[in-house]
């Protein structure tokens, strides 16, 4: 579950659904009192108070249920968490294995795979498997049977900040200014991370060789 899409709620969110799950411990074939497991992602982004509300809640029912937290910066979980947890690292995927998926996906689809275009859509997608999954529906959808020449298209927001950088190259004044500031607030709305927006932005502020994107 992910209890920072309660927005101030969180906290409370948090605190019931330990509390619901702890209850009752479960008992296997065997006899043995077991553990209730609850997944929480995105932990990162709750507020202060929630984090603290979960490491209080966590170590009072302890006993009968165990947690595993998924977050993408761990500098934004407190201490206080952290040091009470074992924490694992996951590295990105490489192209390599983002192939693999892909070939998996359309054997699943009975989708035909041209030479290359499987490793074309994994080197677009900066190492994210989901990306690589949505831009693989979207050729799909676009054009099938696919072709070795097939445009692999970006996210529709990725070109709107790239309108955004071209606005900012072309004029930098107070009009302009007040013009980007609402093309960003539109990318907010729609729930694009403002640390990526920052992440992109400056790449493409700044183009440098041997820079990537890893969102």
């Amino acid at each position: 579950m992910n209890p920072s899409d309660a927005g101030f709620q969180d906290r409370y969110v948090v605190q019931e659904i330990i509390k619901e799950m702890a209850k009752n411990r479960t008992i296997d074939t065997k006899g043995k009192k077991g553990f209730k497991v609850l997944v929480l992602n995105e932990v990162d982004k709750l507020s202060r108070e929630a984090q603290h509300s979960l490491r209080r809640t966590m170590e009072k029912y302890s006993a009968s249920c165990r947690l595993i937290l998924c977050c993408n910066s761990s500098s934004k979980v407190t201490e206080a968490i952290r040091s009470r947890w074992l924490n694992i690292q996951i590295n990105a995927p490489r192209e390599d294995r983002i192939v693999k998926v892909l070939e998996f996906i359309a054997k699943k689809e009975n989708l035909q795979l041209p030479a290359g275009f499987a490793a074309r859509v994994a080197e677009k997608s900066n190492r994210s498997l989901r990306r690589a999954i949505l831009s693989f529906e979207t050729c799909r959808v676009q054009q099938y049977p696919f072709t070795i020449n097939q445009v692999i298209s970006p996210m529709d927001w990725e070109e709107y900040v790239s309108e955004v950088v071209s606005d900012i190259m072309k004029e930098q004044s107070p009009k302009r200014l007040f013009q980007v500031r609402g093309k960003l607030y539109e990318l907010l709305i729609k729930c694009i991370p403002p640390e990526i927006l920052l992440k992109v932005k400056v790449l493409l502020l700044f183009p440098c060789r041997g820079c990537c994107m890893i969102y």
